[in-house]
C-alpha cells in the first residue's frame, strides 16, 4: 500500500531528472514521506532557523510510519473507502496530501513555523524532491 500511495505523490507532481546514487534509490529512501536530506533542504531554503532542524527532521522521521495508518483510518470512515474503490483514485490522493500536510503542518507549528502557506509550500517542496527522486530511480532502474 504504501508503494501506491508513493505512485500518487509522484503523479500529482511535475518531475524533471537528475542524478543519483544507490543509496538514494534505497527502497527505504523511496519510501519515506519526510527524506532526511529533503527536509533539511527545505528547512534552509525557507529559512526556518537553523538551530530547529535536527529536531524537525527528527519529529518528522518519527512520525513518517504514522502517516499510513492515520489515512487508512480516515478512508475507512469515508464511504466509499477511496482506498479500496479504484474509481476515487483523486479522492484518495487527496486525502493523503491532506495527511502529509497535518502531520508536517503539526510539526512545524510546534517547532514556531505558522504561516500556513509557507507550510504548504514547503511540504510542496519536499514533495516535488521526492518525485524527482522518484522518477530518476525509476530511470536508472530500466
Amino acid at each position: 500500500m504504501k508503494k501506491g500511495l508513493l505512485i500518487l505523490v509522484s503523479m500529482l507532481i511535475n518531475v524533471s531528472a537528475f542524478a543519483v546514487t544507490e543509496q538514494e534509490c534505497s527502497k527505504e529512501q523511496l519510501l519515506t514521506y519526510y527524506p532526511k536530506p529533503f527536509v533539511l533542504e527545505t528547512l534552509k531554503k525557507f529559512n526556518v532557523p537553523k538551530d530547529q532542524w535536527d529536531a524537525i527532521k527528527q519529529e518528522l522521521s518519527a512520525k513518517d510510519e504514522e502517516v499510513i495508518r492515520l489515512v487508512e483510518e480516515k478512508a475507512s470512515k469515508m464511504q466509499p473507502n477511496p482506498l479500496e474503490d479504484p474509481n476515487q483514485k483523486q479522492e484518495a490522493v487527496k486525502l493523503f496530501r491532506e495527511t502529509l500536510y497535518e502531520v508536517f503542518s503539526d510539526v512545524m507549528y510546534a517547532h514556531g513555523v505558522t504561516d500556513k502557506k509557507q507550510i504548504q509550500d514547503m511540504l510542496n517542496d519536499i514533495l516535488q524532491q521526492k518525485a524527482k527522486r522518484f522518477v530518476e530511480c525509476m530511470k536508472k532502474k530500466q
